[in-house]
């Protein structure tokens, strides 16, 4: 018993040690594995941020919102009418500035009549000219009766040319008084025009900032419009990276899709900075960080509507 005991103690330290040993290999196998998969990992060319086409819808002329059918994530076509702004007083001025040019084109209208007279005169002595002539011919009526027929006949057509003249200088200036007239109403036309809120872009609306009932100025913002369709990685790259990105070069973009997903793009090249700027804090690049970067922008196809605004992604350049 003595000896079974003292041996025991004998061979327990040694398991220990062994024991040991293979715990620290395997943590260090482990850690070799792990520093060798961080240095050999794929890192990205370039990073940055999604964002797409923005556009601001404001009112361009001022009254209260009558309708405005859009809601925060609605998709809208371009061109689809979407508000109304009231134009109760627009019609109400159209309608008195319709009012006055009926009067005006009235005035046109009883100045014309006043040559009815003369050109009845004129085709009657036209007519007994004509027979006179005949008569003269054969020696049935005295030439002098067809001179003064003649005579008459001039004279009418004198007075139905000064009676044009006349009508015509009237016209003119009843027509200067109608031109002004006419500009207004096309004026009001253009205004009219403008109360109607047209959708400018096809895209999903961002966000609304007011609401029917409400009444607005010229140029106050009334909702915001994306595109988002089609989205822009707008990254950051160094002076030693400018050679290497051309515009419409294609390139990879990265993006995470859930926790551990990452999906993968094709991307164009649409935009390279001319003038360089400083790097934005938020910005990483695979090199070390420089004073000054140069923004380019990536254009992918967001069909599938996970890509969001503001969501980092990568630029892979092979």
């Amino acid at each position: 018993m003595y000896t079974f005991k003292k041996n025991q103690e004998k061979r327990t330290p040694n398991k220990l040690n062994r024991l040991k040993f293979l715990q620290l290999f395997i943590l260090f196998t482990l850690f070799g594995v792990f520093i060798g998969c961080t240095e050999n990992r794929d890192v990205a060319d370039i990073y940055g941020e999604f964002e797409t086409t923005e556009i601001t819808v404001s009112s361009e002329m001022p009254g209260k919102i009558m309708y405005l059918k859009v809601e925060e994530g609605d998709e809208l076509k371009k061109g689809e009418p979407v508000g109304l702004l009231d134009t109760a007083g627009l019609h109400l001025k159209m309608n008195t500035l319709e009012a006055s040019m009926s009067v005006v084109k009235a005035k046109l209208q009883r100045v014309a009549p006043n040559i009815a007279a003369l050109v009845v005169q004129r085709d009657y002595l036209a007519d007994e000219v004509s027979r006179l002539e005949k008569l003269v011919k054969g020696a049935a009526a005295p030439e002098a009766k067809l001179d003064e027929l003649k005579s008459k006949y001039n004279t009418v057509e004198k007075q139905i040319e000064a009676a044009k003249t006349k009508i015509s200088d009237a016209n003119r200036a009843i027509l200067a008084n109608l031109r002004p007239l006419r500009a207004q109403r096309e004026e009001l036309k253009y205004q009219l025009s403008k109360a109607k809120i047209i959708n400018p872009i096809d895209g999903k609306v961002l966000a609304v900032f007011h609401r029917n009932g409400e009444v607005v100025a010229p140029g106050l913002p009334l909702y915001k419009i994306g595109y988002l369709k089609e989205m822009f990685l707008r990254g950051y790259i160094t002076e030693s990276q400018l050679p290497l990105i051309t515009l419409g070069q294609k390139v990879k973009v990265d993006f995470d899709v859930g926790k551990d997903t990452i999906r993968q793009l094709d991307g164009v090249v649409t935009w390279i900075a001319d003038e360089a700027e400083f790097t934005p804090r938020t910005i990483q690049t695979k090199e070390e960080r420089v004073n000054k970067v140069y923004a380019i922008k990536v254009k992918v196809r967001n069909e599938e509507g996970l890509i969001k605004i503001g969501m980092p992604g990568e630029i892979r350049l092979k």
